[in-house]
């Protein structure tokens, strides 16, 4: 009877060995659906915050395209100059503009507006809106005094470009000039990502050139280099 006891315990029992291998085998299917698991969790993350990142960039553009494309051509008096000029100024990571902002804003109505990159690091930038009321064609706000609006972190690259009635060349500055750009061409960089780019029709702007610019026929003008 002992004998038989015996034999029948050691074919159903399991060795030391055969103990380890399967709870090896258990903890390598644990590690791997943990594994599994943080990758799902942080593939989440990741659409979640570029759905953020969308949304940001979805109002910004709609903010930008209404606001610049009423840009008043109303003409800015300056004490020491002997022409008018427009209020639109702009440079490849600036630009000031007289416009109309919606009143779900904050502030509704003719606003002094002055969009710009600003450094915050090394390789980071904040891309921010200054407001000012207007208060009239000689009142040139002191852009010091207001606090800005940041509207996107993190920009890596910002570009404007202008182009002119009748003009085939776009260019990277609009100062002092008396009429405004028909087109305005404005790209962003974000998060090392190029998002498609702004073009905004300036509802005000006229047929007239600038002074002394080279004006061509209208033909089909390209987007300029990024």
């Amino acid at each position: 009877m002992k004998r038989l006891h015996a034999s029948g315990h050691g074919q159903g029992g399991f060795t030391l060995v055969e103990v380890v291998v399967a709870l090896t085998l258990l903890s390598l299917i644990v590690l791997g659906l943990l594994g599994a698991l943080r990758s799902i969790g942080q593939t989440g993350e990741r659409l979640e915050a570029q759905a953020l990142v969308n949304d940001d960039l979805r109002l910004v553009s709609a903010l930008l395209q209404s606001s610049l494309a009423s840009a008043s051509s109303s003409q800015r008096v300056a004490l020491d100059a002997e022409s008018q000029t427009v209020w639109l100024q702009g440079g490849p990571q600036s630009i000031e503009w007289l416009g109309v902002l919606p009143a779900r804003h904050g502030v509704g109505g003719v606003m002094h507006l002055r969009l710009q990159l600003e450094a915050t690091g090394v390789d980071h930038h904040r891309l921010v809106l200054y407001m000012a009321a207007y208060r009239g064609p000689e009142k040139v706000p002191d852009w010091e005094a207001f606090e800005p609006r940041v509207l996107l972190d993190g920009v890596t690259s910002m570009r404007v470009h202008y182009l002119g009635v009748r003009e085939a060349q776009w260019t990277q500055e609009w100062q002092n000039e008396t009429v405004l750009p028909e087109v305005l061409h404005l790209a962003l960089s974000l998060r090392g990502r190029t998002w498609p780019p702004l073009v905004v029709r300036l509802l005000n702007s006229t047929d007239q050139p600038r002074p002394a610019a080279v004006v061509t026929e209208r033909v089909l003008i390209g987007l300029p280099d990024a």
